[in-house]
């Protein structure tokens, strides 16, 4: 599935993107120090990688960082899956970008793009994505990229959470409150989660899953048309 000379039809997932690349630059949090894994610092862009076409990366950072594109579970081979596959088996990419250097890719079916430092210090660097499109993506409780940008999946960010889903979701038609409720409906939940395990501080046994001062650490829900066969699909992101 990963032979670049086949051209693998993406209409049915995860979507066509019939708009021209372009050039980004932004700056991106590298600061690594989670509570714990399922909390943890890979950070969105609100940007897609096309189909089989040619993507780069430059970073400016001082540190290494992992570049993700997709994240989707590995389907697990039971029988279940095998007879009523909705999406390939294997669709997330991951490479390795050194520090000041750059990284060029085609993935086979598309996705969105994320960065994961793991600087101990707190710091951000500048990257330039090149080949990309933007997605739709809701952050800081306004539309970053517009609900109609070109992706066909799309994010919003809260506090304390990243949700990913197909961007007709994002119209939060059927959510009482809309996108800006449901931000703050996640952001509660993250409260609650400390409150249940006795998380009350910034350090020690009792530090907090995410906090203020705790920048780009966030907890991550993502939909997807299938997703592999286990116990509450509890991961990074949760499935």
């Amino acid at each position: 599935w990963w032979d670049l000379n086949i051209k693998v039809d993406v209409e049915k997932y995860p979507g066509v993107v019939n708009t021209n690349g372009e050039t980004v630059t932004q700056n991106i949090n590298l600061y690594s120090a989670p509570t714990k894994w399922f909390a943890g610092n890979m950070q969105s862009t609100g940007l897609w990688a096309p189909a089989q076409q040619e993507v780069s990366i430059e970073s400016k950072a001082t540190v290494p960082v992992t570049v993700t594109v997709a994240l989707a579970d590995d389907l697990t081979g039971r029988e279940k899956h095998e007879v009523s596959l909705n999406r390939p088996p294997r669709v997330t990419k991951t490479y390795d970008l050194k520090a000041n250097d750059k990284v060029t890719f085609k993935v086979p079916y598309g996705g969105l793009i994320y960065i994961k430092g793991d600087s101990k210090e707190v710091q951000s660097a500048d990257f330039t994505f090149t080949g990309v499109v933007k997605a739709p993506f809701y952050k800081d409780g306004k539309w970053q990229h517009d609900l109609n940008s070109p992706a066909p999946l799309g994010e919003l960010e809260s506090a304390s959470f990243v949700y990913t889903t197909p961007k007709k979701n994002l119209n939060a038609s059927n959510y009482t409150g809309g996108l800006e409720q449901f931000a703050n409906d996640l952001d509660t939940f993250a409260s609650s989660m400390n409150d249940f395990y006795g998380r009350d501080s910034e350090d020690g046994k009792h530090r907090m899953f995410t906090y203020k001062n705790l920048p780009g650490h966030k907890h991550r829900f993502a939909n997807d048309v299938q997703i592999s066969i286990g116990d509450a699909h509890s991961g990074y992101p949760v499935m």
